[in-house]
């Protein structure tokens, strides 16, 4: 049961002191031996088992693993900073970051977004250990003028500071009166979804918001109602931090309270035919590498087409200077697939030329359909689909990528139509008009004939039947 129903029902018992605890707790409809916290022990509970303000329900429950538990309860004034929370499993603290106003402190065991009276902005963020099936949970207090001056509140999940988090934003304005976004990692934060004017929240009015992502499914809640969701084509992001950002420069205050962080149950793979994180000692060639997961046990098959091949360095994988190499795991299934991962450019991509693309429906090594990205000169792109090595469909400059910088690609085929993404964006498709191919390996293929090397921080392939 998550925090905020906790919170309401430990709210009926201080608005009903002749109802017990226990008798409330026993009509919650908790399973037998869960755990539950209770975020205030000023009235003693008469369940047994209390134990750092956990107890044991013997007869209900729902078993919760709280990664993050925070009340705010502490001594007015307190910097967040030095503040611990009630349940913090990893155990590094609040990081307090300010883009306006001071540092967030906890005034009536609530955390402000206050400095001198007037509202500022800023996130605070804590490492949970976890970056998929987890869900993040807070009380928000808008402004009282917050309609008036477009306040913004946002819970972030699977944060890496250098290349951004997923995104649940809520945007207060006059027309619309409020809208939802999902946004995902990436160069420029693409957004994924957007809802206009799921519910009614008034100027300084409270509420719970709530963001899951579990298999690949962000999903965003408002006062336990679902308002927005979007289902990622790729392997998750791989940051671990969780944040919560309030923007209220140049208005009334902002709070946030009852923040909590639950792991969700399910197997990590779900659906995955192969996946790999590239996590191995420094030099291991890709063929000497055991990928996170493999169903058929076949490894990488790399066909080196110059240079001496791909190695693991820093957990990820790398082409170096002047290289290319098709690398492809076989996963069983040519149709009804799903294949991607993140690829970092090279810093001179541009200049020279460049190419990486994603392949599925091959022959071991042997490309079958595949989604090109093309570095031409300058700053241009070219994003096509071949087949056997012939191109079927084209377009030119629909994305951007500098040198540098990191971008998730992926590739579909569903029954002979070839859809590629570009951040989770669909770029372009093309419908097969022959014989429909039949390998069943997929992967890579990179073309680094620039003086920089190329990484790829992850690659998955997933069943989509």
């Amino acid at each position: 049961m998550p925090l905020t129903q906790i919170t309401k029902l430990w709210a009926r018992l201080e608005d009903d002191g002749s109802t017990s605890l226990a008798a409330i707790l026993k009509s919650a409809d908790f399973e037998e031996g869960a755990q539950v916290f209770i975020p205030d022990l000023s009235v003693e509970p008469t369940i047994e088992n209390i134990f750092n303000n956990l107890f044991t329900l013997l007869n209900g429950g729902s078993l919760i693993t709280y990664l993050l538990l925070d009340t705010f309860t502490d001594v007015n004034g307190t910097f967040i900073a030095d503040h611990t929370p009630d349940i913090d499993t990893v155990g590094g603290g609040w990081v307090d970051y300010i883009y306006y106003g001071d540092e967030h402190t906890i005034e009536d065991n609530e955390l402000t977004w206050e400095a001198a009276g007037v509202g500022e902005s800023g996130d605070v963020s804590l490492d949970v250990g976890r970056n998929e099936n987890l869900t993040s949970e807070a009380s928000i207090t808008a402004p009282v003028d917050a309609h008036a001056n477009s306040f913004i509140a946002t819970l972030s999940l699977s944060r890496d500071e250098v290349v951004g988090a997923y995104q649940l934003t809520v945007v207060f304005s006059l027309v619309p009166l409020l809208r939802v976004t999902l946004i995902k990692p990436g160069i420029g934060n693409s957004t994924v979804a957007t809802v206009d004017n799921p519910m009614i929240w008034l100027d300084g009015e409270t509420h719970i918001v709530k963001f899951s992502l579990i298999e690949g499914l962000l999903t965003g809640y408002i006062d336990d109602v679902e308002v927005i969701s979007w289902q990622e084509d790729a392997a998750p992001a791989t940051g671990t931090f969780v944040a919560y950002e309030l923007g209220a420069s140049y208005m009334s205050p902002a709070s946030l309270d009852n923040v909590s962080v639950v792991e969700e149950s399910g197997d990590t793979y779900v659906g995955l035919l192969a996946f790999d994180l590239f996590q191995d000692t420094n030099g291991t060639p890709i063929e000497d590498h055991t990928p996170n997961l493999d169903i058929n046990l076949g490894g990488w098959q790399e066909s080196i087409e110059a240079g001496d091949g791909a190695t693991i360095e820093d957990n990820d994988f790398k082409l170096g200077i002047a290289e290319s190499s098709i690398c492809a795991i076989n996963v069983g299934v040519s149709n009804l697939v799903s294949a991607g991962g993140t690829f970092i450019s090279p810093s001179d991509a541009h200049d020279i030329g460049w190419f990486v693309s994603v392949i599925v429906a091959s022959i071991s090594t042997i490309p079958g359909y595949e989604a090109r990205f093309t570095f031409n000169a300058g700053t241009s792109m070219t994003v096509s689909i071949l087949r056997d090595s012939i191109e079927k469909a084209s377009v030119e400059d629909t994305v951007s990528w500098p040198g540098s910088t990191w971008h998730r690609i992926a590739m579909r085929n569903v029954n002979g139509l070839i859809t590629v993404y570009f951040d989770g964006l669909e770029v372009l498709t093309w419908l097969e008009d022959d014989t429909a191919l039949t390998g069943t390996s997929a992967g890579f293929f990179i073309d680094a004939s620039p003086v920089s090397p190329i990484l790829v921080d992850s690659f998955f392939v997933r069943d989509i039947s």
